[in-house]
């Protein structure tokens, strides 16, 4: 059983598939991927988000997109949990930029 694919189990560019979960006050920090796309899907909770040095606020079923380059941050601000799905592709074959 494959527990973690890697960017190396896939014939595309994905990097990365995660299912984030941020209690309350904390963050995933903010961050800059040189050669990754990554698409941010909200599926519970609310926190706050900033790319390409813009914050604004996040919630259920927000779609957020950082493309090569752009900072990206991730807080949760709430009360709550606040649960997300990241995904990222690379456009480099075979690269994963994501711990």
């Amino acid at each position: 059983m494959l527990l973690a694919p890697g960017p190396r189990d896939f014939k595309s560019n994905l990097s990365h598939l995660h299912h984030v979960l941020l209690p309350p006050d904390t963050s995933l920090g903010y961050f800059q991927r040189e050669s990754i796309e990554e698409v941010f899907v909200v599926m519970a909770g609310s926190g706050r988000m900033t790319v390409a040095d813009e914050t604004f606020p996040v919630s259920q079923y927000d779609v957020i997109f950082a493309g090569v380059g752009e900072g990206r941050g991730l807080y949760n601000d709430s009360g709550g949990d606040l649960e997300l799905f990241k995904v990222g592709v690379s456009l480099l074959a075979n690269e994963d930029q994501d711990p």
